[in-house]
C-alpha cells in the first residue's frame, strides 16, 4: 500500500496524544496541505536525492514508493 500523507496528518490531528505535533508544525512553518511531494520540505530538501532505480518483482512494485522512501532515508 502507497503512503497517504493526506490520512497520516489526519489520523495525527484526530489523536489527542499527538495532535500538538502537527499544531506546533502548522504554528511555526504553516498550514499543512496537499501531499508529500508538495511540502515545503520535500521541494527544497528531498527533492535533491535522486533514487536509485532497483529490480523489483512485478507483485511487490505497488507495495509502497521505493523512491519516496530513498529519499526520505538518505
Amino acid at each position: 500500500m502507497l503512503f497517504d500523507f493526506g490520512s497520516f496528518i489526519q489520523e495525527l490531528r484526530e489523536n489527542p496524544e499527538k495532535k500538538e505535533i502537527v499544531e506546533k508544525y502548522e504554528k511555526f512553518y504553516g498550514p499543512i496541505s496537499g501531499g508529500i511531494k508538495e511540502q515545503v520540505w520535500f521541494a527544497k530538501y528531498l527533492i535533491q536525492f535522486k533514487a536509485t532505480k532497483f529490480l523489483v518483482p512485478n507483485e511487490l512494485e505497488k507495495d509502497f514508493d521505493r523512491s519516496l522512501l530513498q529519499q526520505l532515508v538518505l
